[in-house]
């Protein structure tokens, strides 16, 4: 009878051992998909940078580039499609084909970012302001010191861009000048067609 209650007691115990043993395995089964899912939902964010605003960048440089056909009107239709993945993708070679050097052809040894501060911000420069600053920015030519600073000085010259008067409007207001006088002002973007106007509207 003795041994038969020893035996009863260690098959009790074995069982409990294994019971606790099963129910730590589960727990840290549990544990560890828990932090995988925790991991995932964490990583499911992605980057803050979708590319919209480089559409926007591209969309605004490539206006003036846009002959119509060809590369350049290619890079204005993608940057006003909005598609950010798109923009991000062909930020760098959409720059360099819309930005032009000194002579007229596509600029191609510059960090895109670099490139298009410079000319994004040149039209709208303070002299003494953060829009100058972005405009040297883009001119100092560092490729690191853009990537910091290039959403920053990409809305606040966008946004200034956004003030300025169409190139249109100061050419109107020469050619209406038909007393010679002063052309009405259209700012940098306007200025060689309002001089234009002026000229003409001087001759008798």
């Amino acid at each position: 009878m003795k041994q038969f209650r020893s035996t009863m007691a260690l098959v009790t115990l074995a069982a409990a051992f294994s019971f606790a043993g099963c129910g730590d395995d589960d727990d840290s089964t549990v544990g560890a998909a828990g932090n995988q899912n925790g991991g995932g939902q964490a990583g499911a964010g992605g980057s803050s940078d979708d590319g919209a605003l480089e559409c926007e960048v591209v969309g605004e440089l490539c206006h003036e580039a846009d002959l119509g056909s060809g590369p350049a009107h290619d890079c204005h239709e993608l940057g006003h499609d909005g598609d950010g993945p798109a923009c991000h993708a062909q930020f760098s070679s959409c720059i360099h084909t819309c930005v032009q050097d000194e002579d007229g052809s596509p600029s191609t040894d510059q960090d895109p970012k670099c490139l298009a501060l410079g000319e994004l911000c040149h039209p709208v420069d303070d002299k003494n302001g953060p829009l100058h600053e972005c405009h040297e920015l883009g001119h100092d030519g560092e490729a690191a010191a853009c990537a910091a600073g290039f959403e920053d000085c990409a809305k606040r010259c966008l946004a200034a861009r956004e003030l300025l008067p169409e190139p249109g409007e100061g050419g109107a207001g020469g050619a209406s000048s038909t007393n010679g006088g002063a052309p009405a002002a259209g700012g940098a973007a306007g200025a060689g067609v309002a001089a234009a106007g002026g000229g003409a509207g001087g001759a008798p």
